[in-house]
């Protein structure tokens, strides 16, 4: 009964993270087209009319997510022309003690946001060792973009440092950087960044791209209204999950307790 109790919490936790993609979708007015079925193997194009021939390219270029930004219920910007971009450039040199904290891209959780960090002697900083990052800052990681390696950073993390492989966009009055977060990861943010992105073996963006992604941006209230609803779901998700750990744990020792008593 509790490992059956377990699975119905883990479902249950999964249909709310699916909800929460549909919600802010359908909270900007935005409807993502499906992408026509092609019933030849081959599509002609005009070299002279493309820059690239990737999937992602030719498909969404006119047919995907450029299309459904068009009908959305707000305003639609340019990110790099709302949001405040920065970097806060590490002074090697001037660091006071031996060691330094260092994010990188692995140390992201694209559900958990910055889960670890490496402590490094500062004669053997890495090269992209370059940033440093404060309290309630955004951070993207440019590589492999659809891995959802973006984090608001804690405030334990303060004046941590961080790889120049992240884009730094810092806290403003006029918006919400956790609203900017969630529709970044959400399906919408995820096909620009598959559009803009180059590169075989580690496809990136580059901050110029990240700028120009297109971005909703309601009422400040409304933005707000919309990261509560889904800090509320997220805080259910994450009492689920706890709530199955706990369960299948429960399951285990019991098991193992009837197993050794008899």
């Amino acid at each position: 009964n509790k490992m059956v109790a377990a699975k119905e919490a883990e479902e249950k936790a999964k249909e709310l993270e699916r909800g929460i993609e549909n919600y802010l979708l359908e909270a900007l007015g935005i409807v993502i087209p499906a992408l026509p079925q092609r019933n030849n193997r081959l599509q002609m194009v005009k070299v002279s009319e493309i820059s690239r021939w990737d999937y992602h390219f030719i498909l969404n270029k006119e047919e995907g997510i450029f299309r459904a930004l068009k009908n959305v219920k707000y305003p639609v910007c340019k990110l790099g022309a709302v949001y405040r971009f920065v970097t806060r450039s590490w002074e090697k040199k001037a660091h006071k003690n031996k060691t330094f904290s260092y994010i990188e891209i692995g140390s992201i959780d694209a559900s958990l946001g910055i889960t670890e960090f490496t402590e490094i002697e500062v004669e053997k900083a890495p090269s992209r060792a370059t940033q440093v990052v404060k309290e309630h800052d955004l951070i993207l990681g440019l590589t492999r973009p659809y891995l959802k390696k973006f984090a608001i950073v804690p405030a334990k993390y303060a004046g941590y440092v961080c790889s120049s492989g992240f884009q730094v966009i810092e806290p403003c009055a006029d918006y919400s950087i956790a609203f900017l977060l969630a529709f970044l990861k959400s399906d919408a943010g995820v096909k620009q960044f598959e559009f803009y992105m180059a590169g075989a073996l580690y496809p990136a963006i580059t901050t110029a791209q990240l700028a120009d992604l297109l971005i909703p941006f309601p009422p400040l209230d409304i933005q707000n209204k919309i990261v509560y609803y889904i800090s509320a779901q997220k805080a259910e998700i994450k009492r689920l999950k706890a709530e199955a750990e706990m369960l299948r744990a429960s399951a285990k020792a019991e098991f193992e307790g009837e197993v050794f008593a008899s």
